[in-house]
């Protein structure tokens, strides 16, 4: 009832806007009178002759209705010419020979059968009393001499003006709403906007053969109006077909077939048009016109109902009030005859001289029906598009709140990341201080370590002798003198090595490329020791300080153990890149490793290539006794890089 409540009105306000103009301009065309002084012939002043040669009085009560087959002569007498430039205009006749006083005039024989078709012929200024005859060939058609209207050419085209005003109206406003549809729908290439325009070209092509009587003066051939017929169940494939894309295939289960139906309504209208026009024009005619489109109504009908109570929005109503609409104006246009028959059997002729009549019957509120139904076509793909619009809008609404709500979260998560990368780098910082400390503590003891077991050991040694020499200097000052000379040389031992930790503790590594460090390492060691150190330098990456000392380190204790430890007298380096990796290996020709416990310096080496995530190992190959082999990732450095800096 909501639905009913809000757009009842409309629906009503519609009808009064589309249907209050067009009765009123049928009660004024009926009020204008351009024929004033015209001729009308009626069919009662007119005589007929068959094939027996016999003239008699035709009589219109008498022949209503009956259909006749062969050539028919008609004949009357036309009036005083009271006309400047007199032209006759003739209308219901198939085909005729038109003869002024036995002098041919005017003739046609259409292929189309088409009896509305009109013509306007010429007329001589001396036709006053002047016999008028008319010759025509009928083939099961209704036996009737016409309709002859005689006045001026610019009357009769105003009398037919707005006998069609109406109609034309109608036509060019469906014009203009079919170009709309049509420009929608190549915007949105949606297949009802497509419809919806060619249901309103459809109308636009039957608003036109109804106004034949006024355009068909333009042409001599009735081929549009005659194929009126097999065009008319087109006009319903395109409402099936825009119903069916606005509502779905499944809105209507009859209507898929409803739809297909009508084109082979359309394929056999057009055969018979062609082949069969006597049959395609009446018998074909009166079953397309009293039962099929009545039937093919209902059904639409029908249809427009179950569509609203299924889902009841706004769409359906205005389907079902365009749809009922059309169904009672064109069931009210077809029922009009039998409704006449029965008021004239009660009482006689009065139905047909009524306005009721005229506006119902002659006014073609059949076209009218039509134009409703688009109309609230319209307002389908109207409430559709709104709906839609809304449905954007909502769905913008919340993805404007999804995106705030989302740029929200990220502001809130990057101030947490921001809080997190500060806490990393102050955490980085001290870990690289920490590692700098350990680095500085391990040297340190290093160092100690050194200086206990050679420099300490050395100046043992040197105090035991000058002992021994300071009580042999009565005995023996001889061998006091041997043992002051072992004491110097312990001394110089443990000078040098005093002088060799001062040589590790630079941190040339620092200062310089480690390749340029690793080099002056080699040559101090080769001129210090006597060794031979094979290395064949490769570019290497800027790489961060704590790697650089950490493979010097490698370097120097590697070499020291091996000479110190493993007599080693020749040594093979190598240090390269390999993807994101450093290979550091170190091989000799000294003692092979046997899986000793690793030293004071081997395991702090460890420690600190396990801190940079690196491995280190220590075995013998067939190659070599002893090979040190360390592996550094390149890209792990980079924090503690960041955190040195």
């Amino acid at each position: 009832m909501k639905i009913f409540h809000n757009n009842g009105l409309k629906w009503l306000g519609l009808l009064l806007f589309i249907s209050i103009p067009l009765i009123s301009l049928f009660l004024v065309e009926r009020q204008v009178n351009p024929l004033e002084n015209a001729f009308k012939s009626t069919s009662g002043d007119f005589q007929y002759m068959d094939n027996d040669g016999v003239w008699r009085d035709y009589d219109p009560v008498l022949f209503e209705g009956v259909k006749v087959t062969g050539t028919y002569w008609f004949k009357t007498v036309l009036p005083e010419n009271r006309w400047r430039d007199p032209y006759m205009y003739l209308r219901f006749v198939p085909n005729a020979e038109i003869y002024l006083d036995n002098e041919l005039i005017y003739t046609f024989s259409p292929p189309f059968e088409y009896w509305e078709h009109p013509h306007l012929i010429k007329l001589p200024d001396d036709f006053s009393s002047q016999t008028l005859m008319i010759r025509i060939d009928f083939d099961r058609q209704w036996m009737y001499p016409g309709l002859i209207i005689i006045d001026s050419p610019l009357n009769i085209i105003i009398h037919q003006l707005l006998q069609s005003d109406d109609r034309l109206l109608l036509g060019f406003v469906s014009l203009l709403v079919g170009i709309g549809g049509f420009i929608l729908y190549i915007g949105r290439r949606q297949p009802s906007y497509l419809y919806f325009s060619l249901f309103a070209l459809y109308i636009v092509q039957l608003c036109l053969s109804r106004s034949w009587n006024l355009l068909g003066l333009l042409t001599s051939s009735p081929a549009f109006p005659y194929f009126q017929d097999v065009i008319l169940p087109i006009g319903g494939y395109f409402f099936w077909r825009f119903y069916e894309h606005l509502f779905g295939k499944n809105a209507s289960r009859i209507g898929y077939w409803v739809a297909h139906v009508t084109l082979v309504i359309f394929v056999l209208w057009l055969v018979m048009s062609l082949f069969f026009p006597s049959f395609y024009s009446y018998e074909m005619s009166v079953l397309l016109q009293n039962i099929i489109i009545p039937a093919l109504i209902i059904i639409i009908l029908i249809s427009a109902l179950q569509a609203y109570r299924n889902r009841r929005d706004t769409e359906t109503f205005w389907l079902m009030a365009g749809v009922v609409t059309f169904g009672l104006a064109v069931l009210m246009y077809f029922l009009l005859p039998y409704i006449a028959w029965v008021t004239d059997s009660i009482v006689p002729q009065w139905f047909r001289f009524s306005i009721i009549y005229n506006i119902l019957f002659e006014g073609d509120r059949f076209l009218h029906g039509l134009f409703i139904l688009l109309f609230s076509m319209g307002m389908v793909l109207n409430a559709n598009i709104r709906s839609v619009y809304q449905k954007l809008q909502k769905t913008a609404k919340e993805l404007t709140q999804l995106s705030n709500s989302l740029e929200r979260l990220v502001q809130e998560r990057t101030k947490e990341l921001e809080q997190t990368n500060r806490n990393l780098r102050s955490s980085m910082q001290k870990t690289a201080e920490a590692l700098a400390e350990i680095a500085v503590l391990e040297d340190r003891n290093r160092i100690a370590q050194d200086m206990h077991d050679r420099t300490g050991h050395a100046l043992t040694a040197a105090l035991i002798q000058i002992e021994a020499a300071k009580r042999l200097m009565k005995k023996d000052v001889g061998l006091a003198l041997e043992k002051l000379e072992a004491t110097r040389e312990s001394v110089a031992s443990g000078l040098d090595s005093i002088r060799e930790t001062v040589r590790m503790m630079k941190h040339d590594y620092e200062e310089r490329s480690l390749v340029l460090s690793i080099q002056k390492l080699i040559q101090e060691t080769e001129t210090a020791v006597g060794v031979q150190i094979i290395y064949d330098p490769q570019p290497l990456p800027e790489l961060d300080p704590i790697t650089k000392k950490t493979l010097y380190l490698a370097l120097q204790e590697g070499l020291t153990n091996g000479i110190r430890h493993g007599n080693a007298t020749q040594f093979d380096f190598s240090l390269k890149v390999e993807g994101d990796i450093i290979n550091f290996q170190l091989a000799n020709n000294g003692e092979v490793y046997n899986g000793q416990e690793f030293g004071f310096g081997l395991n702090s080496m460890r420690e600190r290539i396990e801190r940079l995530n690196g491995t280190m190992h220590l075995e013998a190959t067939d190659l070599h006794p002893c090979v040190l082999r360390i592996t550094l990732p390149i890209e792990s450095n980079d924090d503690e890089k960041e955190g040195t800096q």
